[in-house]
């Protein structure tokens, strides 16, 4: 997993639990049962994470409940190396893209977890071949991909075309690095 370089694995399978269910909250007991952690781990990483302000608390009752906290530019980005842990080794291994960005939704962070997966495809060649790897590449990840291919030159050309378009593409796409075969 991307996101293995924090340390703990616990914090990391938190994380990934909670960007996996965005829109929903749990009580610390649901988490811990969900991950096969311990109460006092679920405990010690949810309060952490909440003091960072990546989850929000608030109270029910007696007891707490845990959501993913939108607010946070942070939690919105470790969505987005979510995406990329599970899409970059696909691609990799099964395309042989030149440049390919993601964008939308993907690269805010603000998708959900069974939307699709945005991405912009700057090559040469069959069209028709790049979606069917995209196809394989999906049915990979489990998760739908809506793709843009354009030539380098019809991309650069978009910015007299569609400039609203082109800036929008400018500003959000987050560089997918694949190795040239």
């Amino acid at each position: 997993m991307m996101l293995d370089f924090l340390g703990s694995k616990a914090p990391v399978r938190i994380l990934e639990f909670f960007c996996m269910n965005p829109g929903e909250e749990f009580f610390s007991k649901e988490v811990g049962e969900e991950l096969d952690l311990s109460k006092a781990t679920t405990i010690k990483w949810l309060n952490k994470l909440t003091e960072k302000e990546i989850l929000a608390k608030t109270p029910r009752g007696r007891k707490k409940i845990y959501r993913l906290n939108w607010g946070n530019p942070l939690a919105r980005q470790i969505r987005t190396m979510l995406t990329l842990s599970k899409l970059l080794p696909t691609l990799r291994n099964k395309t042989d893209l030149r440049a390919a960005y993601l964008i939308g939704e993907s690269a805010r962070g603000t998708d959900s977890p069974d939307s699709p997966v945005e991405l912009l495809i700057l090559n040469r060649g069959s069209k028709k071949q790049i979606q069917k790897s995209l196809n394989k590449v999906s049915n990979k990840i489990e998760r739908p991909i809506e793709a843009r291919i354009m030539t380098p030159l019809e991309y650069g050309e978009l910015s007299s075309k569609n400039p609203k378009l082109h800036e929008k593409l400018e500003r959000e796409k987050i560089r997918l690095v694949l190795p040239r075969k």
